[in-house]
């Protein structure tokens, strides 16, 4: 064996330089490999057949029956979901294994008990009752709604559209029995990943519908030739004679891609487009359908900034808002250089005049956009400074009520406190003195609202004197006579 590795030396010292560096290279883009292989293996081509029947499958495993304790029932994702969220809660409180068993009051509210998991619609309840360990139960049955997970994120794969269309309304086997069948795939992924302990998984999901349908718009939109200039018309745009309607004409071709893509699919209300002859009904986009999307996944992500899950990256909900923000308008005008603009600064172009009931709903979604862009500040002060201009714009509209102009105001001035510009902040804060009395009178009804927003100006107004120095003027503001 010695003799053989002295002769061969060269030979193996050279495989074990080579083998090192390619350990080197692929041990930290393994997870990127194998994801690339998976795609080579099964491309997520639109499949609307293969993607109903792994739908199916996933169906088939949260209806069946479950045995816990000697007791068959239907298995109770709601309660998996709960007892998730429990043991979430439990362990940031570091209670430990104390209160693993629900509390009487608990129990009786929130259903841990045999009784209630075998018959849910059951309304009374007596201290005889067992109760259940929430951990105990999410253990024993977490990896039935895993595996329904996996096949509706592979249905997914090959066909998008079924994200937000429904399947028909079929019979139930009982009323205790959970009805996913009614319900489309990402409500199916939603309560799969819940159930498992994954929330994360379905907001994933819902990019991953709205970045795939985007990709198959895109395929339709490369399917179009553009139109055929004579060529007397060529020489005219050459020598700079042309009209300025076919330089509008050119300016969609000429915008970013996104745009485009968001163009066409607001088209698809008038015009709906079928990807799939064979298949129309679940191949089928629609720019309401879209948005309803959209505002699914603008739900979830509300939903996600709750304490028991995780934030959202920011690309994530940047990307999302901006959508939102395309959207809210059903007329808007895009200049023509706009072209060499970003989809984003697009998407912030307000509503044409005429557009009233769309430009609440844009400076509505603007507004949140601008709290989003608030606290992503803390990561990046950029975002504070888009959020300080977008909070202005928000102020500037006579699309928004007086509450909500009064309040972006103040956001504003916060961002102006935190570049240290304490010259502006005081005299944004004064000019709303006279504004404090002209808030929308149904908001002022709502004391609580109301005095809300003038205890947080006086209170940014002290910190502002404060920081310039003017202590006297600042203590006075809390002052009972004032």
């Amino acid at each position: 064996m010695f003799s053989i590795l002295k002769e061969k030396k060269k030979l193996f010292l050279t495989l074990l330089l080579i083998w090192t560096l390619a350990a080197i290279y692929i041990y930290p883009r393994r997870f990127q490999i194998l994801r690339s292989f998976a795609l080579w293996l099964e491309p997520p081509v639109l499949n609307p057949s293969l993607s109903a029947k792994l739908q199916s499958k996933g169906d088939d495993l949260l209806s069946e029956k479950v045995e816990y304790r000697q007791i068959e029932h239907y298995l109770r994702t709601d309660q998996l979901s709960r007892a998730c969220v429990r043991a979430y809660r439990i362990g940031k409180e570091g209670t430990g294994d104390i209160f693993r068993v629900p509390s009487w009051m608990e129990a009786k509210h929130q259903g841990w008990t045999i009784e209630r998991l075998a018959n849910p619609s059951e309304t009374k309840f007596s201290t005889g009752e067992k109760p259940v360990d929430p951990f105990e139960y999410w253990k024993e049955f977490y990896q039935i709604p895993l595996e329904a997970l996996d096949y509706y994120k592979r249905a997914l794969n090959y066909n998008p559209f079924d994200g937000y269309n429904s399947p028909p309304v079929q019979a139930s086997l009982g009323k205790d029995k959970p009805e996913i069948s009614g319900k489309s795939l990402l409500e199916k992924i939603r309560i799969s990943s819940f159930a498992s302990c994954r929330p994360e998984e379905a907001i994933l999901a819902h990019f991953q519908a709205i970045q795939r349908i985007e990709e198959l718009v895109f395929e339709k939109l490369k399917e179009v030739k553009p139109p055929s200039i004579p060529w007397w018309k060529r020489a005219l745009n050459f020598f700079s004679f042309s009209c300025n309607k076919q330089e509008e004409e050119n300016v969609t071709e000429d915008l970013p891609k996104e745009i485009r893509i968001w163009k066409k699919i607001t088209e698809s209300q008038s015009s709906p487009i079928v990807f799939s002859e064979d298949y129309p009904d679940t191949t089928t986009l629609t720019a309401n359908k879209y948005k309803t999307l959209l505002l699914k996944t603008l739900e979830l992500l509300r939903l996600r900034t709750d304490e028991s899950h995780p934030s959202l990256s920011p690309e994530e909900s940047v990307s999302l808002f901006t959508r939102v923000l395309y959207f809210s308008c059903s007329k808007r005008s895009i200049p023509a250089e706009a072209k060499y603009w970003g989809a984003s600064a697009i998407a912030a172009i307000p509503c044409e005049a005429s557009d009233t009931e769309g430009a609440k709903i844009f400076y509505s979604n603007l507004n949140r956009n601008a709290q989003l862009f608030y606290k992503l500040g803390d990561r990046d002060p950029n975002y504070r400074k888009k959020a300080k201009d977008m909070f202005e714009a928000v102020y500037q509209s006579s699309a928004t009520d007086l509450g909500t102009r009064f309040q972006a105001k103040l956001m504003r001035v916060r961002c102006l406190l935190y570049e240290a510009n304490f010259d502006q902040a005081l005299k944004e804060l004064d000019a709303l003195d006279t504004e404090v009395y002209t808030v929308d009178p149904d908001y002022r009804n709502d004391k609580s609202g109301y005095e809300d927003l003038i205890e947080d100006k006086k209170k940014l107004l002290q910190y502002t004197l404060r920081r310039k120095g003017r202590y006297e003027e600042a203590d006075d503001i809390f002052d009972e006579k004032n």
